[in-house]
């Protein structure tokens, strides 16, 4: 099943894997660093990175740089495309609210894109228990919801 991830959190991703850098290039080994994922297998951040890069293909905010190795072809890092730049060169997202004159872009809240978000979050933060629970409530709950 393919995983479709919001922008904001594709672009959270793309600013994890440049870290503090100020480079249109990361190497991939840079990216398992500004990661948190040095200490992991190298098979494990393998599968990782290919399937992050898989998700995050489709917002076209980077471009693969590739080398051959003993004949084979393989990702050593990514590039900025103009896309990407305008996404690393913005200012940090305010979450006070919008001033007098501008827009603020509704998005769409369903159990589907929640479930994306929990399961980014627990990608993200490893360390953390991240759970979802939905159920319908009840009558009597539903009292309590209305006083």
């Amino acid at each position: 099943m393919s995983k479709t991830l919001s922008r904001e959190t594709a672009e959270n991703w793309l600013k994890k894997f440049y870290g503090e850098g100020t480079s249109d290039y990361v190497s991939i080994d840079e990216i398992f660093v500004n990661t948190g994922r040095e200490d992991k297998d190298a098979e494990v951040n393998k599968g990782w990175l290919y399937n992050m890069m898989s998700n995050l293909r489709s917002f076209g905010f980077f471009e693969k740089e590739y080398e051959t190795r003993n004949g084979t072809r393989v990702t050593k890092g990514i590039r900025l495309t103009t896309k990407g730049r305008q996404v690393l060169r913005s200012q940090p997202v305010s979450h006070t609210e919008p001033s007098v004159g501008t827009t603020q872009q509704a998005h769409k809240v369903s159990f589907t894109s929640v479930q994306q978000d929990v399961k980014a979050l627990r990608a993200q933060y490893p360390e953390f228990v991240i759970t979802f629970d939905a159920r319908l409530k009840n009558e009597e709950e539903e009292e309590v919801y209305m006083k």
